[in-house]
């Protein structure tokens, strides 16, 4: 449904797959900020998701409101990495890194 209106208007699409059409949904937005793109985009989308936006200098993660796909947020508190976040997508990915758990 959502693939079909964004063809209507005008969207191209080169593949078959779900994340094209949330990037055509944050391309086609009118907000200013992407983050609000993100937001006002994933509004839209029913279903299950885990996904990982990255700027130059932001990282955004997000995932589907009931929290079907799994997505958990750590920290390095040592080594060359400190202070630096990680997303993974299970905790036992922030063990193997060493990577402290935050939140999911």
């Amino acid at each position: 449904m959502l693939r079909e209106e964004l063809e209507h208007s005008g969207s191209i699409f080169q593949s078959t797959t779900d994340t094209e059409v949330i990037i055509h949904l944050i391309a086609t937005s009118k907000e200013a900020l992407l983050i609000h793109r993100i937001i006002e985009a994933l509004s839209r989308v029913r279903g299950a998701y885990s996904l990982l936006f990255l700027t130059l200098d932001k990282m955004i993660a997000a995932r589907d409101p009931y929290g079907f796909r799994p997505l958990v947020l750590g920290k390095f508190a040592e080594g060359k990495n400190r202070g630096a976040y990680v997303v993974a997508s299970e905790t036992c990915a922030l063990d193997l890194i060493e990577a402290e758990y935050l939140a999911t």
